[in-house]
């Protein structure tokens, strides 16, 4: 039997650093889009439909590790925070002070 499903994840922007974590983007995405091209298109929405004041820093997960989402987030003059992804081919040499503790 040959069954098809069609879904959908949220992809949310948050403001993470006011005090109660305000969402200020819900999206619904195809479920089978990877979470980096959501962070894309959600992003560039984002930035299309509303000025509530200035981005200056994304705090994204490792699935984001990739390099034309820095590209993008150094462009649109943001600073990434992104956690890198350990399957990832390259070995990234930072002089951060961030230990880390679970690899």
């Amino acid at each position: 039997m040959n069954v098809i499903l069609n879904g959908y994840h949220l992809y949310m922007l948050t403001d993470a650093n006011s005090h109660y974590d305000l969402p200020l983007y819900p999206r619904l995405h195809p479920a089978s889009r990877h979470d980096a091209v959501s962070f894309v298109v959600s992003s560039v929405e984002f930035s299309q439909r509303f000025n509530l004041g200035m981005v200056d820093k994304f705090l994204l997960d490792a699935a984001h590790d990739a390099g034309p989402i820095y590209d993008l987030l150094l462009h649109q003059n943001i600073e990434p925070f992104i956690d890198l992804n350990v399957r990832g081919k390259k070995n990234t040499e930072t002089n951060c002070d961030i230990q880390n503790f679970w690899y």
